[in-house]
């Protein structure tokens, strides 16, 4: 294999690993929706902070 397709593969893997979480393809598909800002993102990941 030629080092070409080696990192061609490495970057396959790594694209494979930063996607298995289920909770990160949630978080992809709602990038996807639409922009967020990131206050929106914890709100989404954690909930409501307390007191709103």
């Amino acid at each position: 294999m030629s080092n070409r397709e080696d990192s061609l593969y490495e970057q396959f893997a790594r694209v494979g690993k930063a996607v298995a979480s289920p909770k990160r393809i949630e978080l992809l598909d709602l990038l996807a929706q639409g922009e967020r800002s990131a206050e929106a993102l914890v709100v989404w990941k954690v909930g409501s902070p307390s007191g709103d």
